[in-house]
């Protein structure tokens, strides 16, 4: 199914269109402008990088076998480049085979200059070199050195060197591509009689590779006698840990791939037609500028839908990557405001890929209904909902804060698992993509090293630890949907909503709060100074997995706190605080021995929304202190 639906993707894209599939991004690095009568004019640096190039489908894997208007030295010139040692019988070998490329590109020059008489590719013709006689801009040699610093020098490698317009030269490299132009006007852009003719033949190599192939059942389309791909090209690029040049899906290169005697890719069978399909729709969906393709770690997924201009997969994309905060307060309110695309009959499509070096694995897939799978992503930000904790840290913090990207985006929620973002595993960022879109639960495991780097961070920066937003979201995402898909416990039912649970009877979220208002009434005290290691950077840690150990010392030593707030007259803050204490402490008939990694999820949260309460409430307070006197000045004025 999920072959079938890129192959629609691909024709519904028009991907598989001769006159697409004909020409090839590919590196053209120096044209050759020549004149009406083939005379060199000069050599040019190719401005862009990548160029449609004509694209043929012959095998090339035996040699001998050149592209149309672009290739290397050997082809072009008639240079072979490597200078690597051989035996006489393999160089021998070589240099008929490199004869035969030179003659191979300049044939398919002459034949379309038969079909098409193109003054282009007569003056093309006519500059035609001679085999292994290097033109007048190419030199073989050391590099070349001014007498002034001659005595200096250091001497260098011989090589092959390109002489430019400028008296300069530049040395060749083995895997630098030419092409042609007159007068500057490049011949594999001519669309009068170059493009159209290498479409023509294009259709030739298409006719004669599916006269030549087995015929049998498609796997794919369910099609009887349809030519069969021996190989399922192009190769897929673009997907980590696999060669630069791309990998398959479908490979049976080896005696021990093969099945009932089905070499190559027959073991899988697959029209010509479909296995370009879906590997040009990979392709497509791999491209750096591509909306349906997201990095998980060291794999990448491809999403689509049936659809393939639906809007949504734009929305999806943006979101993953950035969700930046407009961008998912607008998604999550088109479903209530009846915002919806056009999603009848559509459906979502995702698959993970992961590379080993010539091979593709597929690791997991999605095949859901389109509407379903927006309702999903959809809830999986409402599970993300939390506290703002953008005025718990400095402005120097909050201005390095926006520079990353959004808290709730995907990379972000999974490196808040791990130290450093190189100790990622793609299991992690997979397993949050599966569960946004499927709508589960991710693995509870996963709070282990949330958990664990939230006590190393508190220890480290204190009450700096609150900014990183991404871990305190994805532990309220994991406990709540744990609690709603796995727990049995029906006494335990709670989730645990956004904002401050003044309700709560948990006993790991109360002793979370217990000890953000303790640490309040710690800096109280010390009227706010920078202390080196206050109660929640010391006790943190402790008081989450075993609260009885340290909580009798907190509530000792938190007296000597407010006496010293009594004494130093600052209104009643003690008398609020100790308000706080006793509202928390009526559920607690006692301290835990330990606590569970539920309950210290719970316990994170509890600290992570009494806190946020609080700076809250300071705002507020701020806010209207700041109206009232915008009030008073509108009255003096």
């Amino acid at each position: 199914m999920i072959l079938q639906s890129l192959y629609d993707f691909a024709q519904r894209k028009e991907i598989l269109a001769i006159a697409k599939r004909a020409f090839k991004k590919r590196s053209v690095h120096w044209i050759i402008d020549l004149s009406d009568r083939g005379e060199f004019i000069g050599l040019i640096a190719a401005a862009e990088s990548q160029r449609a190039c004509p694209h043929s489908i012959r095998e090339k894997s035996a040699g001998g076998v050149a592209d149309f208007l672009v290739d290397g030295t050997t082809a072009v010139l008639g240079i072979d480049l490597d200078d690597k040692v051989r035996s006489e019988k393999q160089q021998a070998e070589r240099e008929v085979n490199n004869r035969k490329k030179f003659e191979d590109f300049w044939n398919q020059i002459a034949e379309a200059y038969d079909k098409t008489r193109s003054p282009l590719l007569a003056s093309c013709l006519q500059f035609k070199p001679e085999f292994a006689e290097p033109p007048a801009f190419l030199r073989w040699g050391e590099k070349q050195i001014s007498a002034a610093a001659e005595g200096d020098a250091k001497p260098s490698k011989a090589g092959w060197w390109l002489k430019l317009e400028d008296g300069s030269e530049k040395k060749l490299k083995g895997t630098e591509s030419f092409s042609f132009a007159i007068h500057q006007k490049l011949l594999i852009d001519d669309e009068e009689h170059i493009r159209p003719y290498w479409i023509d033949e294009f259709k030739k190599e298409v006719a004669e590779e599916q006269s030549k192939a087995p015929k049998g059942l498609c796997s794919v389309t369910g099609e009887h006698n349809q030519p069969l791909a021996l190989t399922h090209t192009p190769k897929i690029k673009g997907v980590p840990n696999t060669q630069s040049f791309g990998a398959n899906v479908v490979s049976c290169d080896k005696p021990a791939f093969t099945s009932y005697g089905f070499e190559q890719s027959l073991g899988a069978p697959t029209s010509v037609d479909a296995a370009a399909g879906y590997c040009r729709a990979f392709n497509d969906m791999l491209r750096s500028d591509s909306h349906h393709s997201i990095a998980l770690g060291s794999a990448v997924c491809c999403f689509w839908t049936k659809d393939p201009d639906n809007p949504l997969v734009f929305s999806l994309s943006n979101i993953l990557s950035a969700a930046h905060p407009t961008e998912v307060r607008d998604f999550l309110a088109s479903l209530h405001q009846g915002k919806k695309t056009s999603m009848e009959h559509d459906r979502f499509y995702a698959v993970t890929l992961a590379g080993n070096a010539g091979r593709i694995m597929i690791r997991h897939w999605i095949d859901i209904p389109l509407e379903q799978a927006q309702k999903n992503f959809q809830l999986w930000f409402q599970d993300l909902q939390l506290a703002d904790a953008t005025p718990f840290f400095s402005s120097s913090k909050q201005k390095k804060e926006k520079k990353k990207p959004s808290p709730l985006s995907l990379w972000r929620l999974a490196c808040t698992t791990v130290r450093d973002a190189k100790e990622l595993r793609t299991e992690v960022v997979n397993q949050l993509f599966l569960a946004a879109f499927q709508g589960r639960a991710p693995a509870i495991t996963l709070l282990q090293p949330l958990l664990a780097r939230l006590r190393v961070t508190m220890a480290e920066e204190g009450m700096d630890a609150l900014r990183d937003h991404s871990r305190f979201a994805l532990i309220r995402l994991l406990l709540n949907r744990n609690q709603r898909f796995n727990s049995t416990d029906k006494e335990t039912s709670m989730e645990i909503p956004p904002h401050l649970d003044e309700t709560s009877k948990d006993a790991g979220y109360l002793c979370g709060r217990l000890l953000a208002v303790l640490s309040r009434a710690q800096k109280k005290a010390h009227n706010y100074q920078r202390l080196s290691a206050g109660v929640s950077e010391r006790y943190f840690g402790t008081a989450m997995a075993s609260p009885q150990s340290v909580f009798p010392l907190l509530m000792k030593l938190n007296r000597h706190h407010l006496n010293k707030l009594d004494k130093s007259g600052t209104g009643r803050a003690d008398d609020y605080i100790e308000q706080d204490i006793q509202d928390i402490c009526k559920h607690l008939t006692s301290f835990p021995r330990t606590l569970d990694l539920k309950s210290q999820g719970r316990f994170a949260l509890g600290y992570y929304h009494e806190q946020a309460a609080e700076q809250a409430k300071i705002q507020e307070y701020r806010n209207k202190e700041k109206a009232e006197k915008e009030d008073l000045v509108d009255k003096v004025s």
